[in-house]
């Protein structure tokens, strides 16, 4: 290749005149541009003008992350930077970068929370399943960069417990300001904020209502006779009434004794028809004493009604349930009369008589004959007294029922005597 002529216009551009043969690169830069003359000989002009030198500078500030280009440079840091780039006409240009870079905007929620409970970062639900992660805010930070929070949650153990409590019928708890008793044993309460971090606690409640202690006192008593139950007396005056007895059960619950009497009395009169007594309450057992001997009782009277044999005193025992009393003594007399012509003031005593036994008249009689018969009539023995009403006599004779037999006038009377 050979130049042949340069020449400047007045412009100040270059022009190169020359030839070539074959191939030629025609480009003054790192560029290719090819021409072929292939076996001849070809010509070419180039022009060539002045390149003027331009600058520039810039200051930017970035997000941390983000990149910077200046031509093919790239640049991430802050710092100032100064890239020579070419332009489309090959002249050069020289850039001076000011780049500030800010620093990352991070933060650290580290919340301790309660069970149950949860936060929302970022439109994320954060919880006991979710308690961690990472959330970007995109554009909120200054130069409107993205900002990185980073969720670490403690999530509290739930704060529980349990009430388990036994109660006396009739008792009653309040927790929490609800009364549980033995319509109410059981519920759930929520005592708000009073654990660590202001959390709730969880109380379950189960009670346990002991049946109630009851009983019944039924009881007969006898007229006259008491009980004392709790320190409260009950006879025929206060025959029912309710107890309760503090303390004494199980759980120290108080018992219930609800008591009922009944009183058995005992009609302890007698009734005498001739020289029948009869004992005025019926359907009991009955036992006729004497009450001459001791208040002996008389063998084989048990029955309601009561014949004597012979002169005395009687009364009857009377049993009826449990209950046991004694009649009054009755007096009867006349017994071993058999024929009495001298009035109920007639009187022959004792009979029976272990010898010396006495006669009252029951008046003054101016002549008297006394007659001591055997039960068959026959005389033993008779004697006669004068103005007399009381005899005081006696029987010598073995033991044996004897007559006596007395008369005065046209009196006359007729007693069985029992020589013992």
């Amino acid at each position: 290749d050979l130049g042949l002529t340069i020449a400047l216009d007045n412009f100040e551009n270059l022009f190169l005149i020359g030839d070539y043969k074959n191939n030629v690169d025609l480009d003054p830069g790192s560029g290719v541009v090819n021409a072929s003359s292939g076996s001849y000989a070809g010509y070419f002009i180039q022009k060539f003008r002045q390149c003027n030198p331009l600058s520039s500078s810039q200051s930017l500030t970035i997000c941390n992350g983000d990149t910077v280009f200046v031509g093919t440079n790239i640049h991430t840091t802050t710092g100032n930077y100064v890239d020579i780039l070419t332009g489309v006409n090959g002249c050069d240009s020289t850039v001076t970068t000011n780049l500030t870079v800010l620093a990352p905007l991070t933060g650290t929620i580290d919340n301790t929370i309660c069970a149950g409970d949860s936060i929302v970062v970022n439109g994320t639900v954060y919880n006991a399943s979710n308690p961690s992660g990472v959330e970007v805010f995109s554009g909120i930070g200054p130069n409107l960069c993205d900002s990185t929070v980073t969720i670490d949650l403690t999530v509290l153990s739930p704060l529980t417990g349990t009430v388990n409590s036994t109660l006396c019928a009739g008792d009653s708890i309040v927790v929490n300001g609800t009364v549980y008793n033995a319509g109410n044993p059981t519920g759930v309460e929520v005592f708000t904020g009073i654990g660590p971090n202001m959390c709730d606690s969880t109380v379950t409640i189960n009670l346990t209502v002991l049946t109630p202690l009851t009983g019944t006192l039924d009881s007969t008593i006898c007229s006259g006779d008491s009980i004392v139950v709790n320190g409260t007396v009950y006879n025929a005056s206060n025959l029912s009434g309710v107890e309760v007895f503090t303390g004494i059960g199980p759980n120290m619950c108080d018992s219930t004794v609800t008591i009922n009497l009944t009183v058995t009395s005992i009609i302890n009169t007698v009734s005498q028809l001739g020289y029948t007594l009869t004992s005025d309450q019926g359907g009991a057992s009955y036992q006729w004493i004497d009450c001459n001997n001791g208040n002996a009782p008389i063998s084989g009277e048990t029955n309601q009604d009561f014949t004597p044999g012979q002169n005395g005193n009687y009364a009857v025992i009377i049993t009826l349930s449990s209950c046991i009393d004694t009649s009054n003594c009755v007096q009867i007399t006349g017994v071993n009369i058999i024929e009495n012509g001298f009035g109920n003031n007639l009187l022959l005593y004792p009979n029976p008589t272990d010898g010396n036994f006495s006669i009252d008249l029951g008046e003054n009689y101016q002549t008297v004959t006394i007659t001591l018969t055997d039960l068959a009539g026959k005389t033993i023995r008779s004697n006669t007294y004068n103005d007399c009403q009381l005899l005081d006599l006696s029987i010598e004779e073995p033991t044996n029922v004897y007559l006596i037999v007395i008369e005065s006038g046209n009196k006359k009377a007729v007693i069985r005597l029992v020589k013992e």
